[in-house]
């Protein structure tokens, strides 16, 4: 099995904080609501580019308390829950961290208070596929999507594991794996990476740019791999395209 994660970067302006605790009942249900709607936004993009429709669930303190926790079935919201996230959110709100996952095993982690920011959100998805061909098939997609959809500041992919075993070449920033897009634009012939980089288009508009360390599929496990991501990473840090962990938004 291949297993692949994407990492996406994006602002949540609407969660609020907390200026009162006689407010924080309606604050946590509101930010329930606004991370339902992104998860199951996300979850609908994975199972579109897999061509099927999944259960998903809240964590729980085992399996069986964990599935009666269903959060979206068949591509819609379940009628409890908002109640179930506010539930997880209540305690620790506004700081998010929740987690979502169905029976194939796939997941989507979500955690904010980046930067000492509320609104900065990272959403971690994982997957697995049984084929080199299906995983860039479904990375494609996935990844159309996301960027279409969702109007993310950042976007990586990655598989097995590539930055979980340190293969990355700086610890301080973002690594790049298979795919790093960002949504500002670079010059193509600046940079001088051909067929390495792709400006990104939104309604015809250019939205995004896309970094590509190998155009076809990419083992983050093998050492010829891993040597050509660390070479795109070294450029791209060259050129101040790579962030660090404080400067990603």
């Amino acid at each position: 099995m291949i297993k692949i994660n994407f990492g996406i970067y994006l602002r949540e302006d609407d969660i609020k904080e907390i200026d009162d605790e006689h407010g924080r009942n309606t604050n946590v249900i509101d930010g329930a609501d606004i991370l339902l709607k992104r998860f199951i936004s996300i979850a609908n993009i994975m199972d579109n580019a897999k061509k099927g429709s999944s259960d998903w669930f809240l964590t729980g303190k085992s399996q069986k308390d964990a599935m009666k926790k269903k959060v979206i079935s068949e591509g819609v919201i379940t009628k409890n829950a908002n109640s179930l996230m506010a539930n997880k959110l209540i305690n620790d709100y506004p700081i998010i961290v929740s987690k979502i996952w169905n029976d194939d095993k796939d997941y989507i982690l979500c955690r904010n208070y980046m930067q000492s920011n509320i609104n900065l959100f990272s959403y971690g998805v994982c997957f697995s596929v049984e084929h080199q061909e299906q995983a860039k098939e479904y990375v494609a997609e996935i990844i159309k999507y996301l960027i279409s959809e969702l109007s993310p500041r950042i976007i990586k992919v990655e598989t097995n594991d590539y930055t979980l075993e340190e293969h990355q070449v700086f610890p301080d920033r973002l690594s790049v794996g298979w795919m790093f897009y960002t949504d500002s634009i670079y010059d193509e012939k600046k940079l001088g990476l051909g067929n390495q980089m792709h400006t990104m288009t939104k309604n015809g508009q250019a939205v995004g740019t896309l970094f590509l360390s190998k155009l076809d599929f990419f083992d983050g496990s093998n050492e010829n791999d891993i040597a050509l991501a660390n070479d795109l990473e070294i450029t791209l840090a060259g050129h101040g395209v790579l962030p660090t962990f404080s400067t990603i938004f």
